[in-house]
């Protein structure tokens, strides 16, 4: 017989808080350097390889959020299909 229990993590909607806490640091974070970085760097009229990487970073984190937020693609077939 097991001596422990294992304690649900809390959820909204499904959507446990942990994964969205953690993507939506990264954003702030990801904010907070681009921010910085303009500011710290010249304005120049064409995109540089730290612009290129900034836009892919935050593509890359608006994905994991996509994915930790979104229901999975089964469900909103059904969903679809229910209508």
């Amino acid at each position: 017989m097991p001596t422990h229990t294992r304690v649900p993590r809390p959820t909204i909607f499904g959507i446990q808080y942990h994964s969205c806490g953690i993507t939506l640091t990264l954003l702030l974070t990801l904010t907070g350097i681009n921010y910085c970085s303009t500011e710290a760097l010249p304005n120049l009229p064409y995109s540089t390889a730290l612009d290129r990487y900034h836009d892919a970073a935050h593509a890359f984190v608006f994905a994991c959020i996509a994915q930790v937020m979104l229901p999975p693609p089964s469900l909103l077939l059904a969903l679809l299909l229910a209508l």
